[in-house]
């Protein structure tokens, strides 16, 4: 039709070949589709080339700027003594470019040791990843004085004082069952050498702090040692001689457990880690994505008080009339009451948040006091699941805080900053009313660490009919599902076979990723462009690609978070640089600096607060702190190109929008 008729007439660049080459990813073409008239059918692909040639020079003027404003951002925290704060910086002044960092990596360190353990271990981890890439053995030379910080922080007065609370159950009976399911189902064999080797080093640490040390002085004479170890059995050989050596130096055998498993788990890879009996509550909830609380969200007030930043809709708070901005005065549960004043100031935040978590359907009574009131009121709750949002539109609605996914000409933006077993559901819940306007859709996993990897294949079948999704591989591969319906009889679709039936289907669609996008995240983007053919616009993602289980003793002697496979994309190629694979390359490649992430997470933070309470009464606007040293961005760079992708996509299968 109309640029067909374009063409004919001679009007310049031929609108169809530009179109062509837009849709394909080939952005090279911006300033001539800028051009194009804003009108007819192909006036939202111009509209939105136009106002991505705004924004790129705005996204060219912000990365220059970022430089020398986070190396001021990281003399600024040192000079005022947060040194854990300036090594933060420094890592990601390094990221935008800064490249002499050798005096000022040596200043923070000197003034890092110091400093309190807890500190130090923080800094140190920091200043380890800043050298990573830069020198092995300053990588590693930090990475070990950042253990052993770590250790002496860990038995320090304040350790002692709680009474190791989260060592208590530790046996060594579940320290064996533990070791023994990794030999089993660990995604590669163990090496037991290294494993325990590390563990061996991870004890020596606690013989070299001073905290330990004060605690249980025989460990001044403790020898430690690891060595070849080529079975399960051997390395338990070595635990046990670790037992052994410890209680002649009067550690409790709870305490050598922790620490030598921590270590040879530490081997493995970051992700693998031993959860004890007093931990295993909190981390079944945080892998299901739901939490037990009242769903108040709480902040430090004038004066060292508490108060409520907000409650969170659809939680045992959120009806109760609590509002923005009123003091916590008091709590009151079964375990006791307590005045927040009567708290150390600088503990209170911690403390009030912790007491409102608890079992479910059990009672806590604050004392609360709003704003302008003289008077406090009771407001009695029972604790229930407060379930993580892990999916989001692009604003909140002014009226009820829901989110509003539809931008502009059919297009929907959904981000999904993690991927939990209710994400699917929650996917559902923002797509289904508005179904039948959707002509494409962005999704934003930028900064998506992973998550529950069923969720991320299940999104995936929402746009595509038929075939395979991702695979897995790994020596012991996990229960996936029953193969035939329990009371029909009736075959039942694979976990990873897309199912026919869904409303978007053949929907063009986007995905932003970043290097950051990780593991269940990188499943979804690359099964959507290998199967629905999607755009992926960003950076290279992380190539994590390891998928990890939390697996419970059904007595509840231990639990284990570890990495049990690898994942794989419908053609085969593997996510994960440790396993001869990686990550997803863009099809754009858009980066985006360390400057250019705040700028935008500050907007998606005023765009995604929540607007009224549920009686109605408006809450405070949102306004985090910017910076006057880095110039505006206007818009989403990413989030445009995208959409301009997907609108020349729509264009050629519709005469309009």
């Amino acid at each position: 039709m109309f640029l067909a008729a374009a063409a004919l007439l001679g009007c310049g660049p031929d609108p169809e070949a530009l179109r062509a080459q837009a849709a394909t990813g080939d952005l090279s073409v911006l300033e001539a589709l800028a051009g194009l008239p804003l009108t007819g059918d192909q006036s939202g692909m111009v509209e939105r080339a136009q106002q991505l040639r705004r924004v790129l020079p705005e996204l060219d003027a912000l990365t220059q700027a970022e430089g020398p404003m986070l190396s001021r951002a990281v003399d600024e925290a040192l000079a005022a003594g947060d040194l854990v704060g300036a090594a933060s910086r420094l890592s990601i002044a390094v990221e935008a470019g800064r490249t002499d960092i050798a005096p000022v990596a040596a200043a923070i360190e000197s003034a890092a040791r110091q400093a309190d353990a807890s500190v130090e271990h923080q800094v140190l981890a920091a200043l380890a990843d800043v050298w990573s890439e830069r020198s092995a053995a300053q990588h590693h030379r930090l990475e070990n004085d950042a253990i052993q910080a770590a250790v002496t922080a860990r038995y320090s007065d304040g350790y002692r004082s709680g009474g190791r609370a989260g060592q208590v159950g530790i046996t060594r009976a579940a320290a064996e069952s533990l070791l023994r399911l990794l030999d089993r189902e660990y995604v590669v064999e163990v090496d037991w050498t290294t494993a325990t080797q590390q563990a061996a080093s991870r004890l020596g640490a606690l013989g070299r702090s001073a905290s330990a040390r004060t605690t249980w002085p025989g460990l001044a004479d403790a020898v430690f040692t690891g060595g070849p170890s080529q079975s399960v059995d051997e390395a338990l050989a070595r635990l046990d001689m670790a037992l052994r050596v410890g209680k002649e130096a009067g550690v409790p055998d709870e305490v050598v457990l922790d620490e030598w498993v921590t270590g040879a788990l530490a081997s493995l890879d970051p992700w693998t880690q031993a959860v004890w009996p007093a931990e295993i509550a909190a981390w079944s909830a945080g892998h299901e994505g739901v939490r037990l609380g009242v769903g108040l969200v709480l902040e430090e007030g004038p004066e060292g008080t508490v108060v409520i930043d907000h409650p969170i809709p659809d939680t045992p708070a959120w009806a109760s009339g609590v509002h923005q901005g009123d003091r916590v005065v008091s709590m009151t549960d079964a375990t006791g009451s307590a005045q927040i004043a009567d708290w150390p100031a600088g503990e209170r935040l911690g403390l009030a948040t912790a007491a409102l978590q608890g079992p479910a359907d059990t009672a806590i009574r604050l004392e609360i006091q709003p704003p302008d009131a003289t008077e406090t009121r009771s407001v009695h709750l029972i604790r229930g699941p407060v379930v993580q949002e892990t999916v989001e539109g692009w604003s909140r609605s002014a009226d009820d805080n829901r989110w509003v996914s539809l931008r502009s000409h059919g297009v929907a933006y959904v981000r999904i900053p993690r991927f939990k077993p209710t994400t699917e559901a929650a996917f559902d819940t923002l797509m289904e009313p508005i179904l039948d306007q959707v002509r494409g859709v962005v999704i934003d996993l930028r900064g998506n660490p992973g998550g529950d990897v069923n969720s991320a294949v299940q999104i995936a079948d929402r746009f595509v009919a038929d075939g395979w999704l991702a695979d897995l591989s790994g020596r012991v591969l996990p229960e996936t599902g029953p193969d035939h319906d329990p009371v029909t009889g009736a075959a039942l679709a694979e976990w990873n076979q897309a199912i026919p039936g869904h409303a978007l289907e053949g929907v063009p669609v986007a995905i932003l990723v970043d290097d950051q996008t990780a593991s269940a995240a990188e499943v979804l983007a690359g099964s959507l462009a290998e199967r629905a053919d999607a755009v992926v616009v960003g950076q290279p993602t992380w190539g994590k690609g390891l998928a990890q289980a939390l697996r419970v003793d059904e007595k509840g002697d231990y639990a284990v978070q570890f990495t049990n496979v690898v994942w794989t994309l419908p053609s085969g190629r593997r996510l994960s640089h440790r396993m001869s694979g990686g990550g997803i390359e863009p099809d754009v490649v858009l980066p985006l600096g360390p400057a250019s992430r705040f700028q935008l997470q500050r907007d998606r933070t005023v765009r995604g607060a929540l607007r009224v309470h549920a009686d109605g009464t408006p809450m405070r606007a949102r306004q985090p702190g910017a910076r006057s040293d880095l110039p505006p961005l206007s818009d989403d760079p990413a989030v445009l190109a995208a959409e301009l992708v997907l609108l020349a996509r729509m264009l050629a299968e519709s005469d309009e929008y």
